[in-house]
């Protein structure tokens, strides 16, 4: 169970967990903001991915943050979501994860100047999805 992410890189955002892609980064994310060895991550609103998660789930982060603990197991952190929020059909979780996979860092229009930044300076294909780079800057 990953709770230091100063010391230790979140599981891939392309891991799912009962279907839905990026949630078993953010469950290590949820244990590390509680252990308060978050580093250098963002988690919730202010993750872009995150937050694209969050609004999915229909879930109150706030609410979610008091809940888990550092050693708060992924079994338990999705059935206090199944419990509390409104979690969309197990097709609409593959659905959406399927969808959310395929996005290109550049195709978010608000943050197309900075995609076009990051993709020139690092050197990475035009075509590199979000998800993927989110890959190469945890390396």
């Amino acid at each position: 169970m990953i709770q230091n992410l100063i010391t230790q890189k979140p599981r891939s955002p392309k891991e799912r967990y009962e279907g839905i892609i990026s949630l078993p980064r953010f469950f290590d994310k949820l244990r590390a903001h509680a252990a308060q060895t978050l580093g250098e991550y963002k988690v919730g609103p202010d993750s872009a991915l995150d937050k694209d998660l969050i609004d999915f789930l229909h879930i109150d982060f706030d609410k979610l943050a008091a809940f888990v603990t550092p050693d708060t197991p992924d079994e338990d952190v999705y059935t206090f979501i199944k419990e509390q929020f409104t979690v969309p059909s197990p097709d609409e979780c593959v659905a959406w994860s399927d969808k959310i996979e395929r996005v290109r860092l550049i195709d978010d229009p608000g943050r197309q100047a900075y995609a076009k930044m990051v993709i020139e300076k690092m050197n990475l294909p035009e075509d590199i999805t979000t998800l993927d780079w989110l890959i190469v800057g945890d390396q």
